[in-house]
């Protein structure tokens, strides 16, 4: 089976800016900035631009978490939900 996998000029620039900075920070920090990042307006920026703006957003999320601790503040939003009936892989929301 051969998987078709299509990326944006923009997807591909966050993708490579990612790898050049090392990023090694929490899955949630890259997924912030990212979020951030596909709210721009592409139409009106060049590569460079686009480029400086992944740098600029990874490099912002990465300083903003050295100080928290995610799991904390995500545990804290998901147990005031109600997740009763959601099937999950691994969390045991019991404990």
């Amino acid at each position: 089976m051969e998987l078709n996998m299509h990326l944006s000029r923009e997807q591909a620039i966050f993708f490579e800016t990612m790898l050049d900075l090392n990023y090694e920070f929490e899955i949630e920090l890259l997924i912030l900035a990212y979020h951030d990042f596909s709210r721009l307006d592409f139409s009106v920026l060049s590569d460079k631009d686009v480029h400086s703006r992944a740098n600029h957003l990874i490099k912002h999320y990465e300083a903003l978490g050295k100080g928290v601790d995610l799991y904390d503040v995500r545990w804290e939003i998901l147990i005031k939900l109600d997740l009763d009936d959601a099937e999950w892989e691994y969390l045991d929301l019991d404990q």
